[in-house]
């Protein structure tokens, strides 16, 4: 389980590198970094230029993860992928051949753990993305709220009926998803920060610049009150 709340940290950390800094501000990643360690003081307009430009992107977006990546997970493409390469390989193989698992590829009836790291950190980054469009392009949530419904329903029933249980943390994934919906709303501030900055609405701004301060200190504050008794839980 810790192994998996690391990977989840990183990959979510990955993935919005990826999504908001690279594809909005720059072509690379070495390129965005360089942009931004030349002049910290940009990166409130960076935001507020390019990430409003970029609404239809991320509408696109989250409407291909909504119908096609849940789709593909609901028919459970990769396993029938899996067990086909199974019989292709393996075609005179015994009962406890396949039972056991080979090369990776699982029967089609051991659907195995449940990913959690990428699972959650996929989830996680559409939330980042309803809550940073929020107020530039409220559009963006019509396929956030579609993408959450639906993904409610079936990993709902994919846990009830398909995955295994393999492990049981007592709720220690949840202050790290707590910290990551903080992490989207200091994003959103920062977007709306640079656009009152680009519309030279200088109070304004100062008054999301302080809100991003009173964020910050919300989040130490609840991580110095919860995180000791969240991490350290009764034998029971």
């Amino acid at each position: 389980s810790e192994v998996q709340m690391r990977a989840f940290s990183r990959y979510f950390l990955f993935q919005v590198l990826n999504v908001f800094l690279v594809t909005t501000i720059a072509g690379s990643i070495f390129d965005t970094m360089a942009i931004i360690l030349d002049s910290p003081e940009t990166v409130f307009e960076m935001l507020g230029n390019s990430l409003p430009r970029m609404s239809s992107f991320f509408i696109t977006f989250v409407t291909i993860k909504t119908t096609l990546g849940l789709g593909v997970e609901l028919v459970r493409t990769m396993t029938l992928v899996q067990a086909s390469l199974r019989y292709l390989l393996f075609p005179n193989a015994t009962l406890r051949m396949s039972r056991s698992v080979f090369m990776g590829l699982r029967p089609i009836d051991d659907p195995g753990w449940f990913p959690f790291h990428k699972i959650l950190a996929q989830d996680m980054l559409v939330v980042v993305i309803s809550v940073v469009f929020a107020v530039v392009a409220p559009l963006v949530l019509l396929p956030c709220a579609l993408f959450c419904l639906f993904s409610r329903i079936m990993w709902t029933h994919h846990h009830l009926y398909v995955y295994e249980s393999v492990f049981e943390t007592g709720g220690q994934f949840w202050p790290k998803i707590f910290r990551r919906f903080v992490f989207g709303l200091i994003i959103a501030q920062m977007t709306i920060t640079g656009q009152f900055i680009l519309k030279e609405a200088r109070h304004e701004a100062y008054a999301t610049i302080a809100l991003i301060f009173m964020t910050y200190f919300f989040l130490r504050s609840t991580r110095a009150r919860y995180d000791p008794s969240s991490s350290t839980l009764p034998l029971e």
